[in-house]
């Protein structure tokens, strides 16, 4: 989707924090690019700032998709990054899809 429309789907959906999904906390929304090899350098970014406002910024052109980070505390303790499309969530969670 257009960055500006994810942009304020990311933002609607803000009460998602903090809350459980199949046993994890959703830590964070960030906007990830949908192109695999920009999603591979933005997720290089990242993974070594943690801070999805400031990854994004040399992505802000591109078509994006609104993304869950689960338990960011796993990152440096196993170098992996668990995180879903908001639209995959469930409903029970209350996500704004439009």
């Amino acid at each position: 989707m257009e960055f500006a429309k994810a942009d304020d789907l990311k933002r609607k959906n803000q009460h998602l924090i903090g809350k459980q999904y199949k046993g994890a906390t959703i830590d964070e929304l960030i906007l990830f690019p949908t192109d695999i090899k920009l999603s591979k350098d933005y997720l290089n970014i990242y993974m070594q700032i943690k801070d999805g406002e400031q990854a994004i910024k040399p992505f802000s052109g591109v078509d994006v998709d609104v993304v869950a980070v689960f338990d960011k505390s796993t990152i440096d303790a196993q170098g992996f990054l668990f995180q879903t499309n908001i639209l995959n969530l469930s409903s029970d969670l209350g996500v704004i899809i439009d």
